[in-house]
């Protein structure tokens, strides 16, 4: 029978730092990697969250106001939203440049009183949303969706504004 030597511990602990530094170098190669969005994706993320905000800032704008809506969103800056438009206008995704576009703004004579599926903001243009462009629009019960440009023009026909 062979006798087997056992493994010294200072072999055993030199492989524990090689396993070490392959699971350190995995997880730091797994950060460099970009991600798999496409910048209008991105983009369309964050309009989605800026039109969230402003929405919210014309509920408390309507709550201060007898229910009342604002003339324009101009108006809620900057009691209501701290910074200015253009922080808050759609993007595009576009890189090279990146571009920006205000918001339009369908109010109603009052807030509460606005079906909650009516749209209160939409994006000026269709976005590049694969498999179709689509428009980001928002509504007043806060939800959110991409709608194309033939489901768009029947929603805003369907609850005309003031």
């Amino acid at each position: 029978m062979m006798s087997e030597e056992p493994i010294k511990p200072e072999k055993r602990s030199s492989w524990v730092w090689i396993a070490m530094a392959a699971f350190v170098g995995l997880i730091l190669g797994g950060l460099a990697i970009p991600s798999s969005q496409p910048p209008a994706r991105g983009a369309a993320m964050v309009s989605i969250n800026n039109g969230k905000q402003l929405r919210l800032a014309l509920q408390l704008y309507a709550a201060d106001h007898g229910d009342a809506m604002p003339e324009s969103l101009a108006t809620l800056f900057p009691t209501y939203v701290d910074g200015s438009p253009e922080e808050f206008a759609v993007r595009d995704g576009n890189p090279n440049p990146p571009r920006r576009y205000d918001w339009l703004y369908y109010p109603r004579a009052s807030f509460s009183k606005a079906p909650p599926d009516a749209v209160v903001l939409a994006a000026p243009l269709a976005t590049i949303l694969k498999p179709k462009k689509r428009r980001i629009i928002i509504c007043f019960d806060g939800t959110s969706a991409f709608a194309s440009e033939e489901e768009f023009a029947p929603r805003i026909a369907r609850y005309p504004g003031k």
